[in-house]
């Protein structure tokens, strides 16, 4: 007779031991599972980390050419030639970049930017810095060159163009011939004028006026109206923006209380000093500016202050579009009939009166090189200064 107690006892022990032996793998299972885990998160953190390092070499290299390209522009004494231009923008950014270098190697980091060779757009630059009127060199042309938008309007690019970095500078009591209000509600009625075959009256509001032809073929897209409101308390100090769109014909506005004397206007950015973000909506049709449009200014006795802008193409471009292309009708009128020869460093006794043109970079590419231990990265960047997006 078998010993049935000694049996079950056996089984229970290889129970017991097949048991612990699962439990062992279970668990060393869990270790190398949780050990998998814990090396990919280590090595995604180190990747979001050194990828952290690259944006910050990207953004940096983006913002110092955009630096670079606004200071060229603005700040040259000699207004260099295009060729000018290009060697010293080469030389700014080699220059940034040795810093760069010797910065990150202290990190184990090796990173290099070049000016890309033949990157270069060749922009002109539009410039009022007189402190007066927003009108061309000859006054008699906005009554005679009648086939912009109204008879007192014109045309600051001959064409539709690539423009961008348009502010203004804006003399408060220079708005409106310096004595002159406007009825909020009788602003947009003007503006709808511009761009239908009703005529303007006597009694209609003429503010200043700047006005976008996208593909300069008179279909108005965008009008932005400055103007100093007729208050109820009478404050000569406040000023008014009411953009229009044409398209929808709905308005929008804002109120810059107690502007200061002097004030920027920065409309490609959507910035008005002293504002504090109040006029954002008004300019917020920079976001649909990505096509060619032609700017006009309507009303250009109304203002007083400076402007400048970056066209995209060669200041003989520039000068041949007015020539051959807007002026072809009116042969008592040139280019300087709109702009005041300027002295551009090629030896000529041109004066400096304004408004006037001189070469400028519309944009450049840069090219990057991000090196370290574990990421090797290309790539280029496109600096051009507060272009439409």
């Amino acid at each position: 007779m078998r010993d049935r107690t000694t049996g079950g006892a056996d089984r229970a022990q290889l129970i017991l031991v097949g048991a612990l032996a699962l439990a062992v793998t279970l668990v060393g299972i869990a270790l190398v599972l949780n050990s998998a885990i814990f090396a990919e998160n280590l090595a995604t953190r180190s990747n979001q980390g050194e990828a952290g390092q690259v944006d910050s070499f990207e953004q940096a290299a983006s913002q110092g050419g955009a630096g670079s390209v606004a200071y060229l522009n603005t700040n040259n004494s000699s207004h260099s030639t295009y060729g000018d231009l290009e060697d010293d923008f080469r030389t700014t950014i080699g220059a940034w970049s040795g810093l760069q270098i010797r910065d990150r190697a202290r990190r184990g980091q090796y990173v290099d930017a070049e000016y890309v060779e033949g990157s270069m757009v060749n922009g002109t630059r539009v410039i009022q810095d007189d402190g007066g009127e927003f009108t061309p060199r000859e006054s008699p042309i906005l009554d005679d060159v009648v086939d912009l938008v109204t008879d007192s309007s014109w045309a600051l690019t001959p064409q539709a163009s690539d423009i961008r970095d348009f502010t203004m500078t804006v003399r408060r009591d220079g708005i409106g011939d310096g004595t002159t209000v406007y009825a909020e509600g009788n602003v947009p009625t003007f503006l709808g004028k511009l761009t239908t075959s009703t005529s303007l009256s006597a009694d209609d509001p003429r503010p200043f006026t700047v006005v976008y032809d996208v593909t300069d073929d008179g279909s108005y897209n965008h009008a932005v109206a400055v103007y100093r409101p007729a208050d109820t308390d009478g404050d000569p100090n406040d000023v008014k923006f009411t953009y229009y769109n044409t398209s929808t014909g709905s308005t929008t506005t804002c109120e810059i209380d107690d502007a200061p004397a002097t004030f920027d206007v920065d409309v490609s950015g959507a910035a008005v000093e002293g504002g504090e973000g109040a006029c954002e909506a008004v300019f917020d049709f920079q976001s649909e500016m990505a096509d060619p449009s032609q700017l006009i200014f309507v009303e250009s006795e109304a203002i007083e202050g400076g402007y400048q802008f970056i066209a995209a193409g060669t200041k003989g471009e520039f000068r041949n579009d007015y020539d051959n292309n807007l002026l072809d009708s009116f042969g008592s009128y040139d280019f300087e009939s709109y702009y005041y020869r300027h002295s551009d460093g090629h030896g000529q006794s041109y004066t400096e009166a304004s408004p006037y043109v001189e070469p400028a970079i519309y944009s450049a590419e840069v090219g990057l090189n991000y090196r370290s231990s574990s990421v090797g990265y290309n790539t280029t960047v496109r600096v051009a200064p507060n272009e439409p997006e």
